[in-house]
């Protein structure tokens, strides 16, 4: 009975140590890649009454942004120039028609992306700033 309860302790102990010693030994950068959610959503404030929330992030590349729809308004994520010129550059667009509709897209390259909501365009607009990892 003893030796039993021995061999069964021994083989406890291998296990935790061969799962210790895989978590200290993996590589670095093997996690999944982050996702930040930036949500479409009312905002309190008549003058502008969507927001996109937050309305600037900054990610390391190959993070996801979900931009996620929390208003019962038609919202859209569009690319352009700039926040101040407001005009579709064909790099990206997605649509939300409904609460809880989602749109993603994994930034690869560092740099700037501006967006906007093109039914909104006088108030709603954001940024995501990518940086290398």
């Amino acid at each position: 009975m003893l030796r039993a309860v021995a061999v069964a302790v021994a083989v406890v102990v291998a296990v935790v140590v061969a799962v210790t010693a895989r978590l200290l030994l993996a590589p670095v950068g093997t996690s999944q890649p982050a996702v930040v959610v930036v949500e479409a959503r009312p905002n309190d404030d008549p003058e502008v009454p969507f927001v996109f929330d937050p309305e600037v992030v900054e990610v390391t590349a190959g993070t996801t942004i979900r931009w996620t729809n929390r208003s019962r308004t038609f919202h859209t994520v569009t690319f352009g120039p700039s926040t101040g010129e407001r005009v579709a550059n064909g790099t990206f667009e997605g649509s939300m028609f409904e609460v809880g509709d989602v749109i993603e897209r994994t930034f690869s390259d560092a740099g700037t992306f501006r967006y906007f909501c093109q039914p909104h365009v006088a108030f709603m607009a954001g940024s995501v700033i990518v940086t290398e990892p």
